[in-house]
């Protein structure tokens, strides 16, 4: 055999090796090579920084809810909490059974029997009459100053059932007063306050 043949045969084996010497050399490269760490490394950066982003926008939409007064599931289980309280509450304390009787325990102290006041002089106190008060005639007014009080005179929403403070009201307007018009316990409990405030009774309300 001539030295060309011989030659000739040893060709595909010096491109067998050069192909796998460029794949091996491609393959270093890329484990290897700091610009391609670099590029890993921000590309995963970038990825951190847009979940951190989100995170972020997350926990500020939650606090923009809560600045806007968006009711949220806490404010809402604190107001179910006290509308059950409220519910739940047995309201013992006065135990007459008709607007007069309950007119004399919780109110007569103050405003006297029929209603007629009391002036203490000097302005010290001032119970002011309900037998003849004009102001009266409106029975959200009567309703909502039993509940909250006004001045010196205390709420009794605490202490006075919806119905018990029904019969009061019946009781001071018309029969102190010339209304014919009565309300009904259901009227009462939309404008009974959310947090009731407690009394002590036998304090001077004046």
């Amino acid at each position: 055999m001539s030295s060309s043949s011989k030659n000739f045969s040893l060709v595909p084996t010096l491109l067998l090796s050069l192909a796998l010497g460029v794949i091996f050399g491609v393959f270093f490269l890329l484990l290897f090579n700091p610009a391609v760490k670099r590029n890993a490394a921000a590309q995963s950066g970038q990825v951190t920084t847009q979940q951190t982003s989100q995170s972020g926008q997350g926990s500020a939409d939650g606090q923009g809810a809560a600045a806007s007064g968006t009711p949220t599931e806490g404010s809402n289980t604190t107001q179910a909490a006290t509308q059950t309280k409220v519910a739940a509450r047995t309201y013992d304390y006065f135990t007459a059974d008709t607007g007069a009787a309950l007119y004399a325990e919780a109110c007569q102290s103050c405003h006297m029997p029929g209603g007629k006041g009391a002036n203490g002089g000097g302005g010290s106190y001032n119970y002011p009459a309900l037998a003849g008060n004009a102001k009266l005639a409106s029975a959200a007014y009567v309703q909502s100053i039993v509940l909250n009080g006004n001045g010196g005179m205390p709420g009794f929403a605490h202490y006075l059932s919806d119905e018990q403070i029904a019969k009061i009201v019946n009781y001071v307007r018309t029969e102190l007063n010339d209304n014919a018009d009565e309300v009904k316990a259901s009227d009462i409990a939309p404008l009974r306050p959310p947090a009731e405030k407690e009394l002590t009774f036998g304090e001077s309300a004046g």
